[in-house]
């Protein structure tokens, strides 16, 4: 196929509970490439499901490397990217970026006593699937996982982290976790106390539509961006 130099394309990639898509699309909306990689997970007990953040990336590069295949284009033609994925599923990395732990998914059961908790201690009723409960379960289990955290990172804004080396998330993922103070449009410090978790190590929160960073050498190395 042949493009004119000056088109610009587009690429989506959608990080979800279990696959990695990834797709190029015109300035006019038209596909020219796409990839899907499916998620492993992990079962290690009854009702506990979890993800390596190794493979949040592996897969996430293998799949912008075969949609920029597919599509034919010149990477310097990817005018941007944008990022989404599954919510809840905070992924704990040290001060280089790198998973400390897997990934407890938003479906695992293990956090249901941290949920009583939360409501006996707040007016809040939360679920097993939000973030808060399981970050409770973490204090309780694993604070040397806690302590040796820089910051929890849900899986778009750790591919994001990759990509261009920033640390953000944005409104919307974190009014998803129970954590968040609506009024301010902040962490909720209250929340956070509660569940023993210091406010430095959640993500600066950023909107949607912000662009949140660029492309590093390194990261283009890695993915053929």
């Amino acid at each position: 196929m042949n493009f004119e130099a000056t088109a610009i394309y587009f690429l989506a990639i959608d990080l979800s509970t279990t696959a990695c898509k990834a797709i190029i699309f015109s300035s006019a909306g038209e596909p020219m490439g796409e990839a899907h990689r499916d998620m492993p997970l992990f079962h290690p007990q009854p009702n506990w499901v979890e993800a390596d953040g190794h493979d949040w990336w592996r897969l996430t590069v293998e799949c912008i490397r075969e949609s920029l295949r597919k599509s034919g284009i010149e990477p310097s033609q990817i005018a941007g990217i944008g990022v989404c994925g599954l919510m809840h599923a905070l992924l704990p990395v040290d001060e280089s970026g790198e998973p400390l732990d897997r990934v407890m998914l938003w479906m695992d059961q293990r956090c249901q006593p941290q949920c009583d908790w939360i409501g006996e201690n707040t007016s809040r009723r939360v679920s097993t699937t939000v973030s808060a409960p399981k970050l409770r379960w973490l204090v309780e289990n694993k604070p040397e996982i806690v302590d040796k955290t820089h910051k929890f990172m849900l899986g778009k804004d750790f591919v994001r982290l990759r990509l261009t080396g920033e640390y953000a998330t944005d409104l919307s993922d974190a009014g998803g976790m129970a954590l968040l103070d609506g009024e301010k449009g902040d962490w909720s410090v209250e929340m956070l106390q509660l569940i023993g978790i210091p406010k430095q190590k959640m993500l600066p929160i950023r909107e949607s539509t912000e662009i949140a960073g660029h492309v590093t050498k390194k990261a283009a190395g890695e993915t053929g961006l």
